[in-house]
């Protein structure tokens, strides 16, 4: 079976939800970035309304996390972590046994029970007001996630750890985490510029698309790269018939995907990801 690795923190400032990655052990961060940008004691946990239901993913029995956005910011990821409770003996920590031997090629015989983990992520756009939903919880151990679906045996040995999402405030993106346990807010040091365009040519050969909000992942003056939120279907269509307009002749195209090449040599592809209303736009020189 697949391994499955969930980072908030490296799916937006690194690679925005594509590649897998670890999830780090340390926030980094502290509790403010500056004076003059948010602050933790700005973030209220009562302002993101969550529940966990019983659900069905892909036909097996699973649990689904729940979100709404009620703060004053739009926000971009979220990721939730569950951890054992303390309380739990270690004759209930036999029901995660056979998980464990399913995955024995990372998980050590010694290594105890008590830090498999359940992680649910998504790298989409909820903005004020707005709920997400079908974030599915998976079972991991310590920082490593499968496919795996928890019984409801394990989950209900459960509790919270931590919530991840990443703030939009003023043209940044600030990295959030709530612990359940301290009931406490920290903020990674390391913020992301939003809505700010490239200055540099080769970005200025396309079109910013109309998304609500766009990231940069790439930006030197051989490639250029955006992560953008908030496309739908339409968007998209609309966007790549606009880079045929602009000169782009396709050189490979399907319902969620494009790439074409101008008379200058430039290459440009896009990808949409529909479910999560995301568009991933290149530009590069051949």
């Amino acid at each position: 079976m697949s391994k499955k690795i969930i980072s908030l923190f490296l799916l937006i400032i690194m690679v925005f939800g594509l590649t897998a990655c670890e999830k780090s052990e340390d926030n980094g961060g502290s509790n403010s970035i500056a004076s003059k940008g948010l602050k933790a004691s700005d973030l209220s946990i009562e302002d993101f309304k969550w529940e966990t239901n019983s659900s069905k993913c892909n036909g097996y029995d699973c649990y689904v996390v729940s979100l709404t956005n009620n703060s004053k910011y739009d926000i971009i990821g979220v990721d939730f972590s569950y951890k054992v409770k303390d309380s739990v003996s270690e004759s209930q920590l036999n029901i995660y046994d056979k998980f464990m031997k399913a995955h024995d090629g990372y998980i050590e015989e010694d290594d105890s029970p008590k830090d498999v983990t359940l992680g649910a992520n998504k790298n989409v756009l909820v903005q004020k007001g707005e709920q997400i939903s079908g974030l599915n919880l998976t079972v991991g151990f310590k920082n490593w996630f499968w496919y795996d679906y928890p019984t409801d045996e394990q989950f209900n040995l459960m509790e919270p750890k931590e919530l991840q999402i990443g703030i939009v405030s003023g043209n940044k993106l600030y990295i959030a985490y709530y612990n359940f346990k301290d009931k406490s807010w920290k903020l990674d040091e390391k913020t992301v510029a939003v809505d700010e365009w490239t200055k540099n040519e080769i970005g200025k050969k396309l079109n910013k698309p109309n998304g609500q909000h766009f990231v940069v992942k790439t930006d030197d003056d051989e490639e250029f790269e955006i992560y953008s939120y908030g496309v739908t279907k339409d968007m998209y269509k609309e966007y790549v018939e606009n880079l045929k307009t602009s000169g782009f002749n396709e050189d490979d195209s399907y319902s969620s995907h494009f790439e074409g090449t101008n008379s200058d040599g430039y290459t440009v592809e896009v990808y949409h990801y529909e479910n999560e209303k995301t568009l991933s736009v290149s530009i590069e020189k051949e």
